[in-house]
């Protein structure tokens, strides 16, 4: 809060300069921001995750139900996250703008115009809002990885347990840990090559690249009329500039 406070004063006191806007923006104001919905994501998977760990946490419940119903609300949770990410970054924007002196430091009424024209130059807009869905999608990955080693729980479980036992020799115990963590990781691999693997055989071999359009296009129509709107009626989007 005290970064964003001197970055506000810089700001109204500076006066306004191209370059000035653009270092403020990229890498004071839209940081800043960001960085605080992304502490929140990361926060909202790890308490799910420890969620997901508690046997007394719905314990009737099958273990395949609990991880879809987790991971679930992990996804729900980011696009509200995500959500609240666009609105937040608007209003900032909006408020800077206000402090600027004879300029603005994103012309939102030209950013919105990009956004509906599809530009690619806000692939930077894209990097800012997907860092939100990072632990969600980890998440995932982790309940997909789970569910694969169900079956040799038990197996790997024990394994791990007897490369760890302090009661064996030093020598022996080393090499075990060596063993269980190359052979840990190695799965992981494994699993997020498949699962990398597996998207690019659905998109490519399903043709499913017209679809997931679809739900791009709408997902953007979505940000446009829920945070965009809102903020016109603020008073927040000016009027945009000629058009490039």
């Amino acid at each position: 809060m005290g970064a964003f406070l001197l970055l506000a004063l810089s700001v109204s006191t500076d006066g306004y300069d191209p370059d000035f806007a653009s270092a403020t923006l990229f890498f004071g104001l839209l940081p800043l921001v960001n960085a605080l919905f992304d502490f929140a994501s990361l926060g909202l998977t790890r308490w799910l995750l420890r969620l997901g760990l508690s046997p007394a946490i719905w314990p009737r419940w099958p273990r395949v139900l609990k991880r879809v119903a987790l991971g679930s609300a992990d996804v729900i949770g980011a696009a509200l996250l995500l959500w609240g990410l666009c609105f937040a970054l608007v209003a900032a924007v909006a408020w800077f703008n206000h402090l600027s002196q004879g300029g603005d430091l994103l012309n939102l009424a030209d950013l919105r115009r990009d956004i509906e024209t599809g530009d690619a130059s806000l692939r930077w807009l894209y990097a800012t809002l997907v860092s939100t869905f990072v632990p969600s999608l980890v998440h995932l990955l982790i309940a997909w990885l789970g569910l694969l080693v169900a079956p040799f729980g038990p197996r790997l479980r024990n394994m791990a347990i007897r490369g760890f036992d302090p009661a064996r020799g030093a020598g022996e115990v080393a090499w075990a840990r060596i063993w269980v963590s190359l052979g840990l990781t190695g799965w992981v691999a494994i699993i997020t090559v498949l699962a990398l693997g597996t998207g690019y055989w659905a998109v490519s071999e399903l043709s499913l690249g017209t679809p997931l359009m679809q739900v791009h296009d709408g997902a953007l129509d979505l940000l446009v009329s829920s945070v965009f709107d809102p903020a016109e009626r603020f008073g927040w989007v000016g009027a945009p500039s000629e058009p490039r």
